[in-house]
This record gives structure tokens, sequence and C-alpha cells, in this order.
């Protein structure tokens, strides 16, 4: 049934975005995650057109893509292996593009 609230009907959504963080109908945070690793590999890919040497592109990860990915972490603790590994990768990926590491390494 929808919700409707002063006479105005609110649309379901499965999704929402609160103080910076999407959350899921069954709050996975997958969908929070998966921006996250696509935001920070957007920040590189930015950083990486402009022609930034290695030293710059790790303090643009400093400055930008970590406190991006790190925001809400605490929220992020008790999620599943897979979304784990999911968040490790939006750390890591970024940052070997912006040091010209092959993503593939360990």
């Amino acid at each position: 049934p929808p919700f409707t609230l002063h006479n105005t009907q609110i649309p379901y959504s499965r999704t929402i975005k609160y103080l910076g963080m999407i959350i899921d109908h069954q709050v996975k945070w997958i969908s929070h995650i998966k921006a996250l690793k696509n935001k920070s590999i957007q920040l590189t890919r930015l950083t990486r057109a402009a022609g930034a040497c290695p030293n710059l592109g790790l303090k643009t990860y400093k400055q930008l893509v970590r406190p991006t990915v790190k925001y809400g972490l605490p929220l992020l603790e008790n999620v599943c292996q897979t979304s784990k590994a999911l968040y490790t990768s939006a750390h890591t990926v970024p940052l070997k593009r912006l040091l010209g590491i092959p993503i593939g390494s360990p």
C-alpha cells in the first residue's frame, strides 16, 4: 500500500540515500559498496586523465578516494564476505591504478 504524508503520496523505493549512505530494503549495504567502488574508480580516472605522476596520484588517493571510501565504515563492519571483498577492492584497485601496479597483483 502506498504511504501518504499530508495528502502527498510517497512512492516506494528499494534504496534510499541518507547522509551519503545508500541503504537498500534489506540493509545489506551492497548497493552502497558498489557505488563507493564506482566513485573511487571515477576519481582515479580523473586523476590519471590529467596526466598526474604517481606521487601526485598518491596524494589524490589520500585526500579524495580514501576519505570517500572510509566514510560510514563502522556501519559496514558486519557485512558478508562478498561485500568485504568488494569493499577491499574499492580501496586497492584505485591505488594500484594510480601507482601503475597491475590490478591482478596481490
